[in-house]
C-alpha cells in the first residue's frame, strides 16, 4: 500500500468518526420510538426461538407499547417490519453474550441502535465514496460524499435511533452502487442483485418501489438474461417472505403491508408541506438539493442519452408522489423529513452528475452543504428544543385525523432549526387551543 493511499484512508476513517461519534453519544434520541422493539425482537429470536414477544411481556421485562399488536391466534409482535429486527441478529448476538447488553433495557437498547446508525452510516459513506469515485478523484470524492451525507437530512433523527429508513437507504445505495458499475463494466451479478433487492422490501415496504424501478430498468436495457435471474431471485425470496409470515402471523402479508395503501388527503397544500415545511420540508432542511434541482431543470434534455439518470430521477419522483397522496408523510417522531430519506441514494448520483457537467457549481454546493450542515448536523447534536417540539406537537395525535398535527408542521411557529424555550412555549399555548376545536 503507498503512503498516499495510506493518509487517504486513514483521513476517511477520521472524518466518519468525525461524524458518528458526536451524534451517537449525544442524549438526544428517537429510539424509544417505532425502532424500539426492533433489537428486543433480535433478541428474542436469540432466547426464546422466536420473534413473538410473550415471554418477555409474561416476565414483566417489556411493557405493551403502541408498537405491538396480536396475531390471530392471541400472540403479542412488534408491527414495524421484520426485515429491519432478523438482519440485527448478528450484532445482538455480539452485543448481548459478549458486552452483556439486555435490549430490554431502555439504556443498553437505546446506546445499541445508536452505534448501529453509526456504523451503518460509515457504510454509506464508503459506498458513496465509491460511487463518487466514478466521477471525481479521491480528494474530491471524499469531500462530497461527506458534505452531501452530513450536509442533509440524511443525518437528522436518523442517527439517534435505528429506524429501518437507515437500513433501507443503506441497501438502495448499494443497488444504485450495482447498476452503475453495471452501466460502467457491462457486468453485474444478478443474484446478489434480486436477494439484496428482496432486502429493501424486507427491511420496509417501501423498498417495492426501487424493486419495481430496478426490473423495469433492466427490461429496458434489453439484459434479459440479467432480468430474468433478478426477478427469478426476488420472487423466490419474496414467496419465502409469504410463507412465513403464514407460519407466525397466520396471513401472507404482514400488517406493515397494508399501511402504504392508505393514499389520501392531496392537495397543493401538501406539496407545499412537503417541500417547504419548517419541520419537514425537503428544500429546507437539504438546501444543497438546490443545486440538484436546478441541474436537472437546466439539463433535462440531456436525460434520454442518460438512462441511469433517468432512473434515478424516477425513483426520488415516485416516492415523492406517495409522499404527496399520503397524509403521515409529516413523519412523526423525528427531526426532519426521515420519511423521504430513501430518495437520497438517487439524489447524491444526479447531484454528482450536475457537479460534473457544470464545475462551476460546486463552490455553491459547498456553501449550501456547509448550511445543511449547521441545520442537521449541528441542531440534531445539540438542540433539545427542537427535539421538544415532537413531544409537544404529538399531545395532538389521533389516528385517522391529521387535520390538527398537519398545521403545526406547515407553520413557522413550529420551525424546528430555530427551536427555543421561547419557540416552544408558544407551541404549548397553541396546542391548548387546538385542543378543543
Amino acid at each position: 500500500m503507498s503512503v498516499d493511499r495510506a493518509k487517504l484512508i486513514l483521513k476517511f476513517v477520521l472524518l466518519a468518526l468525525l461524524g458518528v461519534i458526536p451524534l451517537i453519544t449525544t442524549d438526544i434520541h428517537y429510539g424509544g420510538g417505532d425502532p424500539y422493539y426492533g433489537p428486543i425482537d433480535a433478541q428474542s429470536i436469540l432466547e426464546n426461538g422466536t420473534i413473538l414477544l410473550d415471554d418477555y411481556i409474561e416476565s414483566g421485562r417489556i411493557h405493551i407499547g403502541y408498537q405491538l399488536r396480536k396475531t390471530r391466534d392471541g400472540r403479542f409482535y412488534n408491527k414495524y417490519p421484520d426485515g429491519t429486527s432478523i438482519l440485527q441478529i448478528p450484532f445482538v448476538a455480539i452485543a448481548h453474550y459478549i458486552f452483556k447488553m439486555d435490549m430490554t433495557e431502555r439504556r443498553h437498547n437505546y446506546r445499541f441502535q445508536k452505534i448501529m446508525a453509526g456504523i451503518i452510516f460509515i457504510l454509506i459513506f464508503l459506498i458513496f465514496y465509491r460511487i463518487s469515485r466514478l466521477y471525481f478523484d479521491e480528494r474530491k470524492s471524499l469531500l462530497i460524499s461527506f458534505m452531501f451525507i452530513w450536509g442533509t437530512s440524511m443525518v437528522g433523527s436518523n442517527l439517534a435511533s435505528l429506524w429501518t429508513h437507515l437500513m433501507l437507504m443503506l441497501l438502495s445505495t448499494l443497488v444504485i452502487y450495482m447498476l452503475l458499475i453495471y452501466e460502467k463494466r457491462a457486468t453485474i451479478k444478478p443474484y446478489i442483485l434480486g436477494t439484496i433487492l428482496f432486502l429493501t422490501f424486507f427491511v420496509r415496504q417501501t423498498g417495492v418501489f426501487l424493486v419495481i424501478s430496478v426490473f423495469i430498468y433492466l427490461f429496458l436495457k434489453r439484459d434479459f438474461r440479467v432480468f430474468f435471474k433478478t426477478v427469478l431471485v426476488s420472487f423466490i425470496f419474496f414467496l419465502l417472505y409469504m410463507v412465513y409470515n403464514y407460519l407466525v402471523y397466520k396471513t401472507p402479508f404482514s400488517l406493515y403491508d397494508t399501511w402504504g395503501l392508505r393514499f389520501h388527503n392531496y392537495g397543493l397544500r401538501n406539496l407545499y408541506c412537503l417541500l417547504t415545511s419548517p419541520t419537514r420540508g425537503l428544500f429546507v432542511f437539504n438546501p444543497v438539493l438546490l443545486i440538484t434541482a436546478a441541474g436537472v431543470f437546466l439539463y433535462w434534455k440531456e436525460f434520454p442519452k442518460h438512462f441511469r439518470y433517468l432512473l434515478m430521477l424516477w425513483i426520488t419522483g415516485i416516492i415523492l408522489m406517495v409522499s404527496y397522496f399520503w397524509t403521515a408523510w409529516w413523519g412523526g417522531w423525528a427531526y426532519g423529513p426521515r420519511l423521504l430519506v430513501e430518495i437520497f441514494p438517487g439524489l447524491f448520483v444526479l447531484t454528482l452528475w450536475v457537479l460534473k457537467r457544470n464545475p462551476n457549481l460546486f463552490r455553491y454546493f459547498l456553501l449550501l452543504s456547509i448550511a445543511g450542515l449547521f441545520i442537521n448536523f449541528v441542531n440534531s447534536v445539540k438542540n433539545k428544543y427542537a427535539h421538544d417540539i415532537n413531544r409537544i406537537v404529538y399531545t395532538l395525535y389521533s389516528p385517522g385525523d391529521y387535520s390538527k398535527i398537519e398545521w403545526f408542521y406547515c407553520s413557522w411557529e413550529a420551525n424546528q432549526i430555530l427551536a427555543s424555550p421561547y419557540t416552544n412555549r408558544v407551541l404549548e399555548r397553541r396546542v391548548e387551543m387546538f385542543k378543543d376545536r
